[in-house]
């Protein structure tokens, strides 16, 4: 019987042969990853450093997509957390507008009917008797001679329609037992509007930070392709040192249908600037 012992490169080569698969997924794994990180970084420093978008910049976080079966998927999006309307400071309220929409695709209630009719809203009158479980509240910054006259207008509604509003379950003041108060409801903060002034310049000088990020990090991966000796070394540090031991992790996580419904409207608007795809 003969047997054959392997040794030195031969070895190596045989474990190689056996983890190539694992190697393979590190390698796209890492790729991807590889790419959030540096369009992460671009939007740190293209988003306009200014008061009014520091929120919106600390909302900025990346994350990877679960729930996809054996592909990969990273993102970069902007992570938003409601907030209740009561807990806004009294300076924060009177700058403050509310858009009051209908989370379900069946005809609304008649108070949602109602108060949808002259969005937005001033934070101060958002009505009693909302359904935290079918409404959502969207809120954005505005200036101060904006939210007087969304004040004036939701007045003079409320004065033509308070009847109806009453009839309907809602109201303002004390709140009866069944009632919801509107200084309890939870409201998101409306950075898509932040980020398309900035992006596109309304009402604001331009400054685009995610079709400009976007673009780098594509640029940067065409050069990786077009350049061997880039490939190489990419090559060779994913595939043949000891990466196995140490596997790429993620600090936040989303699954596919929760990315879909944060970020899918926002990003396909950023990817029409873009002649409709990611250039």
């Amino acid at each position: 019987m003969f047997k054959m012992k392997m040794k030195g490169p031969w070895k190596n080569a045989t474990r190689l042969l056996r983890n190539y698969p694992k190697r393979l997924a590190y390698v796209r794994r890492r790729t991807t990853l590889d790419m959030a990180e540096v369009l992460y970084s671009y939007l740190m420093v293209t988003i306009p450093d200014s008061e009014d978008f520091h929120t919106y910049k600390e909302s900025i976080k990346m994350v990877e997509i679960v729930g996809l079966d054996k592909s990969v998927a990273y993102a970069v999006i902007s992570d938003r957390t409601a907030v209740k309307l009561g807990d806004l400071s009294v300076d924060e309220a009177m700058e403050t507008v509310v858009y009051i929409d209908y989370k379900r695709g069946d005809m609304p209630p008649l108070l949602l009917q109602m108060v949808m009719q002259i969005n937005p809203w001033p934070v101060e009158m958002v009505p009693n008797g909302l359904e935290p479980d079918t409404t959502v509240l969207i809120h954005r910054k505005v200036s101060k001679p904006e939210y007087e006259h969304v004040r004036r207008n939701a007045k003079e509604f409320v004065s033509a329609n308070k009847d109806v509003i009453q009839g309907a379950g809602g109201g303002w003041g004390t709140v009866k037992e069944d009632q919801q108060k509107g200084s309890d409801m939870k409201s998101l903060p409306d950075f898509m509007s932040l980020a398309l002034r900035a992006e596109f310049g309304i009402n604001t000088p331009a400054k685009p930070h995610w079709k400009k990020s976007v673009r780098q990090v594509t640029s940067r991966l065409s050069r990786i392709m077009e350049d061997d000796a880039l490939i190489q070394k990419a090559l060779y540090d994913w595939l043949f040192k000891e990466h196995l031991s140490s596997p790429v992790k993620s600090k936040n996580t989303m699954s596919q249908d929760t990315f879909i419904k944060e970020a899918g409207d926002f990003q396909k608007k950023i990817a029409d600037t873009l002649g409709g795809k990611l250039q």
